[in-house]
């Protein structure tokens, strides 16, 4: 799991399984709204990740960007590692 914050990646977690990949990116600041934060919703999260090819991302969640620049943009993508074996 990778977040980027103003496109600079931060600290990756991996080898996670889907549910962990998951509940790690979800933030508590995520839950209480009003916020600028887009989060996929679990079901549709999981079939995005289980049809991810090795080396394929998907953004899970995303801040809303604002007219503010000094405001940050988050993004959180999943990305599936490549087998170690091939």
């Amino acid at each position: 799991m990778q977040s980027t914050i103003d496109g600079v990646a931060q600290p990756a977690l991996t080898n996670l399984t889907p549910i962990e990949a998951y509940k790690a990116a979800m933030k508590p600041e995520m839950r209480v709204g009003p916020n600028r934060w887009h989060v996929m919703m679990w079901p549709y999260a999981l079939s995005q990740m289980q049809a991810l090819g090795p080396g394929e991302s998907v953004d899970i969640a995303w801040q809303h960007a604002t007219p503010n620049p000094e405001d940050e943009v988050e993004r959180i993508t999943i990305t599936r590692e490549a087998d170690p074996t091939q």
